[in-house]
Protein backbone atom coordinates (compact mmCIF):
# COMPACT_ATOMS: atom_id res chain seq x y z
CA UNK A 1 0.00 0.00 0.00
CA UNK A 2 1.31 3.44 -0.95
CA UNK A 3 1.69 5.82 1.99
CA UNK A 4 2.47 9.52 1.71
CA UNK A 5 4.27 11.12 4.65
CA UNK A 6 1.98 13.09 6.97
CA UNK A 7 4.53 15.91 7.03
CA UNK A 8 7.80 16.61 5.31
CA UNK A 9 10.81 16.42 7.63
CA UNK A 10 11.81 19.93 8.69
CA UNK A 11 15.49 19.12 8.45
CA UNK A 12 15.33 18.66 4.67
CA UNK A 13 16.31 21.61 2.44
CA UNK A 14 13.33 23.62 1.22
CA UNK A 15 13.42 22.29 -2.40
CA UNK A 16 13.28 18.71 -1.04
CA UNK A 17 10.39 19.61 1.27
CA UNK A 18 8.53 21.24 -1.60
CA UNK A 19 8.31 18.30 -4.00
CA UNK A 20 7.90 14.54 -3.65
CA UNK A 21 8.04 12.30 -6.75
CA UNK A 22 6.98 8.67 -6.45
CA UNK A 23 6.17 5.86 -8.86
CA UNK A 24 3.96 2.87 -8.11
CA UNK A 25 1.81 0.17 -9.74
CA UNK A 26 -1.96 0.31 -9.64
CA UNK A 27 -4.55 -2.09 -11.09
CA UNK A 28 -7.27 -0.55 -13.26
CA UNK A 29 -10.89 -1.69 -13.42
CA UNK A 30 -10.02 -4.61 -15.71
CA UNK A 31 -7.26 -5.81 -13.38
CA UNK A 32 -4.41 -4.66 -15.64
CA UNK A 33 -1.43 -3.18 -13.81
CA UNK A 34 -0.53 0.37 -14.78
CA UNK A 35 2.54 2.37 -13.79
CA UNK A 36 1.58 5.64 -12.10
CA UNK A 37 3.77 8.66 -11.35
CA UNK A 38 2.72 11.05 -8.58
CA UNK A 39 4.25 14.51 -8.18
CA UNK A 40 3.42 16.20 -4.88
CA UNK A 41 4.02 19.88 -4.16
CA UNK A 42 3.30 22.09 -1.17
CA UNK A 43 1.32 25.29 -1.67
CA UNK A 44 2.59 28.13 0.55
CA UNK A 45 1.62 31.71 1.20
CA UNK A 46 4.01 34.64 1.18
CA UNK A 47 5.09 33.77 4.74
CA UNK A 48 5.90 30.18 3.75
CA UNK A 49 2.94 28.85 5.68
CA UNK A 50 1.55 25.64 4.16
CA UNK A 51 -1.87 26.18 2.61
CA UNK A 52 -2.23 22.71 1.15
CA UNK A 53 -0.74 20.08 -1.06
CA UNK A 54 -1.16 19.55 -4.80
CA UNK A 55 -0.81 15.99 -6.11
CA UNK A 56 -0.62 15.34 -9.85
CA UNK A 57 -1.03 11.76 -11.02
CA UNK A 58 0.02 10.53 -14.46
CA UNK A 59 -0.18 7.16 -16.22
CA UNK A 60 3.34 6.52 -17.51
CA UNK A 61 2.84 2.90 -18.57
CA UNK A 62 3.21 3.65 -22.30
CA UNK A 63 6.34 5.71 -21.67
CA UNK A 64 7.94 2.85 -19.74
CA UNK A 65 6.93 0.35 -22.44
CA UNK A 66 8.42 2.60 -25.12
CA UNK A 67 11.71 2.85 -23.25
CA UNK A 68 11.80 -0.94 -22.95
CA UNK A 69 11.14 -1.28 -26.70
CA UNK A 70 14.06 1.08 -27.41
CA UNK A 71 16.32 -0.87 -25.05
CA UNK A 72 15.46 -4.16 -26.72
CA UNK A 73 15.96 -2.69 -30.20
CA UNK A 74 19.40 -1.39 -29.25
CA UNK A 75 20.31 -4.82 -27.85
CA UNK A 76 19.19 -6.49 -31.08
CA UNK A 77 21.29 -4.16 -33.24
CA UNK A 78 24.42 -4.52 -31.11
CA UNK A 79 24.25 -8.30 -30.97
CA UNK A 80 23.52 -8.51 -34.67
CA UNK A 81 26.53 -6.44 -35.66
CA UNK A 82 28.89 -8.43 -33.44
CA UNK A 83 27.70 -11.93 -34.15
CA UNK A 84 26.29 -12.09 -37.68
CA UNK A 85 29.68 -12.43 -39.34
CA UNK A 86 30.82 -15.12 -36.92
CA UNK A 87 27.59 -17.09 -37.32
CA UNK A 88 27.91 -16.95 -41.09
CA UNK A 89 31.42 -18.44 -40.98
CA UNK A 90 30.34 -21.18 -38.57
CA UNK A 91 27.42 -22.09 -40.83
CA UNK A 92 29.73 -22.37 -43.83
CA UNK A 93 32.01 -24.69 -41.89
CA UNK A 94 29.06 -26.83 -40.81
CA UNK A 95 27.99 -27.20 -44.41
CA UNK A 96 31.32 -28.81 -45.22
CA UNK A 97 31.14 -31.08 -42.15
CA UNK A 98 27.63 -32.23 -43.11
CA UNK A 99 28.74 -32.99 -46.65
CA UNK A 100 31.82 -35.02 -45.70
CA UNK A 101 30.05 -36.83 -42.84
CA UNK A 102 27.21 -37.77 -45.19
CA UNK A 103 29.69 -39.17 -47.72
CA UNK A 104 31.41 -41.13 -44.95
CA UNK A 105 28.09 -42.53 -43.71
CA UNK A 106 27.11 -43.67 -47.19
CA UNK A 107 30.45 -45.42 -47.72
CA UNK A 108 30.27 -47.47 -44.50
CA UNK A 109 28.53 -50.77 -44.02
CA UNK A 110 25.73 -51.05 -41.49
CA UNK A 111 27.13 -51.08 -37.98
CA UNK A 112 28.45 -48.97 -35.15
CA UNK A 113 30.70 -46.77 -37.27
CA UNK A 114 27.91 -45.96 -39.73
CA UNK A 115 25.65 -45.02 -36.80
CA UNK A 116 28.35 -42.70 -35.46
CA UNK A 117 28.62 -41.00 -38.85
CA UNK A 118 24.83 -40.56 -39.04
CA UNK A 119 24.81 -39.09 -35.54
CA UNK A 120 27.50 -36.61 -36.57
CA UNK A 121 25.38 -35.54 -39.57
CA UNK A 122 22.30 -35.07 -37.37
CA UNK A 123 24.14 -32.99 -34.78
CA UNK A 124 25.79 -30.84 -37.45
CA UNK A 125 22.39 -30.21 -39.04
CA UNK A 126 20.98 -29.20 -35.65
CA UNK A 127 23.82 -26.72 -35.19
CA UNK A 128 23.28 -25.42 -38.72
CA UNK A 129 19.61 -24.81 -37.92
CA UNK A 130 20.61 -22.87 -34.81
CA UNK A 131 22.94 -20.74 -36.91
CA UNK A 132 20.18 -20.11 -39.47
CA UNK A 133 17.86 -18.93 -36.69
CA UNK A 134 20.55 -16.74 -35.23
CA UNK A 135 21.27 -15.11 -38.59
CA UNK A 136 17.54 -14.54 -39.03
CA UNK A 137 17.54 -12.83 -35.64
CA UNK A 138 20.75 -10.87 -36.13
CA UNK A 139 20.29 -9.51 -39.64
CA UNK A 140 17.55 -7.32 -41.02
CA UNK A 141 16.08 -9.46 -43.75
CA UNK A 142 14.73 -8.37 -47.13
CA UNK A 143 10.97 -8.75 -47.09
CA UNK A 144 8.94 -9.98 -50.05
CA UNK A 145 5.59 -8.54 -49.07
CA UNK A 146 2.11 -9.37 -50.32
CA UNK A 147 -1.33 -8.30 -49.15
CA UNK A 148 -2.98 -10.72 -46.75
CA UNK A 149 -4.43 -10.82 -43.23
CA UNK A 150 -2.98 -11.97 -39.92
CA UNK A 151 -5.97 -14.26 -39.36
CA UNK A 152 -5.36 -16.05 -42.64
CA UNK A 153 -1.69 -16.57 -41.82
CA UNK A 154 -2.63 -17.86 -38.35
CA UNK A 155 -5.02 -20.41 -39.90
CA UNK A 156 -2.31 -21.66 -42.27
CA UNK A 157 0.21 -21.92 -39.43
CA UNK A 158 -2.22 -23.80 -37.20
CA UNK A 159 -2.49 -26.55 -39.80
CA UNK A 160 1.15 -27.42 -39.14
CA UNK A 161 0.46 -28.06 -35.44
CA UNK A 162 -2.96 -29.73 -35.65
CA UNK A 163 -1.77 -33.30 -35.01
CA UNK A 164 0.63 -32.28 -32.25
CA UNK A 165 -2.12 -30.37 -30.46
CA UNK A 166 -4.56 -33.27 -30.78
CA UNK A 167 -1.98 -35.71 -29.43
CA UNK A 168 -1.39 -33.47 -26.41
CA UNK A 169 -5.09 -32.89 -25.76
CA UNK A 170 -4.92 -29.12 -26.27
CA UNK A 171 -7.87 -27.43 -27.96
CA UNK A 172 -7.89 -24.48 -30.34
CA UNK A 173 -10.55 -21.81 -29.95
CA UNK A 174 -11.24 -18.84 -32.19
CA UNK A 175 -12.28 -15.68 -30.42
CA UNK A 176 -13.48 -12.43 -31.97
CA UNK A 177 -12.95 -12.38 -35.75
CA UNK A 178 -14.38 -9.21 -37.29
CA UNK A 179 -13.53 -8.18 -40.84
CA UNK A 180 -9.76 -7.83 -40.84
CA UNK A 181 -7.60 -4.93 -41.86
CA UNK A 182 -5.29 -6.16 -44.66
CA UNK A 183 -1.54 -6.03 -44.09
CA UNK A 184 1.48 -5.93 -46.41
CA UNK A 185 3.80 -8.58 -44.97
CA UNK A 186 6.24 -11.32 -45.87
CA UNK A 187 4.00 -14.40 -45.31
CA UNK A 188 6.77 -16.95 -44.56
CA UNK A 189 8.34 -14.59 -42.01
CA UNK A 190 5.07 -13.78 -40.22
CA UNK A 191 4.06 -17.46 -40.24
CA UNK A 192 7.42 -18.28 -38.62
CA UNK A 193 6.71 -15.70 -35.92
CA UNK A 194 3.21 -17.08 -35.33
CA UNK A 195 4.58 -20.63 -35.26
CA UNK A 196 7.11 -19.70 -32.58
CA UNK A 197 4.36 -18.13 -30.46
CA UNK A 198 2.07 -21.16 -30.90
CA UNK A 199 4.87 -23.60 -30.07
CA UNK A 200 5.58 -21.74 -26.83
CA UNK A 201 1.86 -21.76 -26.01
CA UNK A 202 1.58 -25.48 -26.76
CA UNK A 203 4.60 -26.32 -24.62
CA UNK A 204 3.10 -24.35 -21.72
CA UNK A 205 -0.19 -26.27 -21.93
CA UNK A 206 -1.21 -29.66 -20.61
CA UNK A 207 -4.17 -31.89 -21.45
CA UNK A 208 -7.42 -29.95 -21.11
CA UNK A 209 -5.88 -26.51 -21.70
CA UNK A 210 -6.69 -24.48 -24.77
CA UNK A 211 -5.21 -21.86 -27.06
CA UNK A 212 -7.45 -19.02 -28.23
CA UNK A 213 -6.76 -16.91 -31.30
CA UNK A 214 -8.56 -13.67 -32.06
CA UNK A 215 -8.07 -10.62 -34.23
CA UNK A 216 -9.26 -7.05 -34.33
CA UNK A 217 -8.31 -3.60 -35.59
CA UNK A 218 -6.94 -0.86 -33.38
CA UNK A 219 -6.70 2.40 -35.26
CA UNK A 220 -4.32 1.78 -38.15
CA UNK A 221 -2.99 -1.49 -36.72
CA UNK A 222 -4.10 -5.03 -37.49
CA UNK A 223 -4.03 -7.01 -34.24
CA UNK A 224 -3.61 -10.74 -33.61
CA UNK A 225 -3.91 -12.12 -30.07
CA UNK A 226 -2.86 -15.60 -29.03
CA UNK A 227 -3.92 -16.61 -25.52
CA UNK A 228 -3.20 -19.88 -23.75
CA UNK A 229 -4.37 -21.29 -20.43
CA UNK A 230 -1.02 -22.92 -19.69
CA UNK A 231 1.40 -22.50 -16.81
CA UNK A 232 2.19 -18.83 -17.44
CA UNK A 233 5.42 -16.99 -16.67
CA UNK A 234 6.81 -15.21 -13.65
CA UNK A 235 7.68 -11.52 -13.82
CA UNK A 236 11.40 -12.39 -13.97
CA UNK A 237 10.85 -14.78 -16.89
CA UNK A 238 8.65 -12.27 -18.69
CA UNK A 239 11.32 -9.57 -18.49
CA UNK A 240 13.83 -11.84 -20.25
CA UNK A 241 11.56 -13.55 -22.77
CA UNK A 242 13.01 -11.65 -25.76
CA UNK A 243 16.65 -12.06 -24.72
CA UNK A 244 18.70 -14.26 -27.08
CA UNK A 245 19.59 -17.71 -25.69
CA UNK A 246 17.41 -17.29 -22.61
CA UNK A 247 15.24 -20.37 -22.12
CA UNK A 248 13.57 -22.30 -19.31
CA UNK A 249 13.26 -25.46 -21.42
CA UNK A 250 15.64 -28.38 -21.01
CA UNK A 251 16.02 -28.75 -24.79
CA UNK A 252 15.45 -25.14 -25.76
CA UNK A 253 17.96 -22.88 -27.49
CA UNK A 254 16.35 -19.56 -26.58
CA UNK A 255 16.07 -18.06 -30.07
CA UNK A 256 12.38 -18.57 -30.85
CA UNK A 257 11.03 -15.41 -29.26
CA UNK A 258 14.04 -13.20 -30.17
CA UNK A 259 13.54 -14.26 -33.81
CA UNK A 260 9.82 -13.53 -33.49
CA UNK A 261 10.58 -10.11 -32.03
CA UNK A 262 12.96 -9.33 -34.89
CA UNK A 263 10.42 -10.38 -37.53
CA UNK A 264 7.70 -8.18 -36.04
CA UNK A 265 10.19 -5.31 -35.71
CA UNK A 266 11.17 -5.68 -39.39
CA UNK A 267 7.48 -5.24 -40.27
CA UNK A 268 7.30 -2.01 -38.20
CA UNK A 269 5.09 -3.87 -35.76
CA UNK A 270 4.78 -4.31 -32.01
CA UNK A 271 4.69 -7.48 -29.92
CA UNK A 272 3.73 -7.51 -26.24
CA UNK A 273 3.29 -10.33 -23.73
CA UNK A 274 1.14 -10.46 -20.60
CA UNK A 275 1.48 -13.48 -18.34
CA UNK A 276 0.99 -14.65 -14.78
CA UNK A 277 1.99 -17.98 -13.21
CA UNK A 278 -0.92 -20.39 -13.29
CA UNK A 279 -3.13 -18.05 -15.35
CA UNK A 280 -1.65 -18.43 -18.81
CA UNK A 281 -0.18 -16.03 -21.34
CA UNK A 282 -1.48 -13.53 -23.90
CA UNK A 283 0.74 -12.54 -26.83
CA UNK A 284 -0.41 -9.52 -28.84
CA UNK A 285 1.00 -8.78 -32.29
CA UNK A 286 0.24 -5.47 -34.02
CA UNK A 287 1.17 -4.80 -37.66
CA UNK A 288 0.47 -1.56 -39.57
CA UNK A 289 -2.56 -2.14 -41.76
CA UNK A 290 -3.04 -1.32 -45.40
CA UNK A 291 -5.92 1.08 -45.68
CA UNK A 292 -7.88 0.90 -48.93
CA UNK A 293 -11.45 1.39 -50.01
CA UNK A 294 -12.45 -2.13 -48.97
CA UNK A 295 -10.49 -2.02 -45.74
CA UNK A 296 -12.03 1.31 -44.73
CA UNK A 297 -15.51 -0.02 -45.34
CA UNK A 298 -15.07 -3.41 -43.69
CA UNK A 299 -12.63 -3.04 -40.81
CA UNK A 300 -13.98 -3.11 -37.28
CA UNK A 301 -12.37 -1.64 -34.19
CA UNK A 302 -11.58 -3.90 -31.25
Amino acid sequence: MLKFPAAFPTWLPKPCRAVLNVQFSLANWSGQLREIAANTSRVEDENENTLGVVVIFGDITESIDLKEQVRRSSLMISLGEMAAGLAHEIRNGLTGIIGYATMLSESLAEGTEKNYAKAAVDEARNLSEIMNNFLLFARKSKLSTVETTLGQLAEETLALLKREMEAKGVQIKWGSRPAELPVEVDPPAIKQAILNILLNALQACTKGDYIEISNCTEGEMAVLKIRDTGCGMSKAELERVFEPFYTTKTKGVGLGMPVTYRIILDHRGIITIDSEPGLGTVVTVKIPGKRGENADNNSTGG
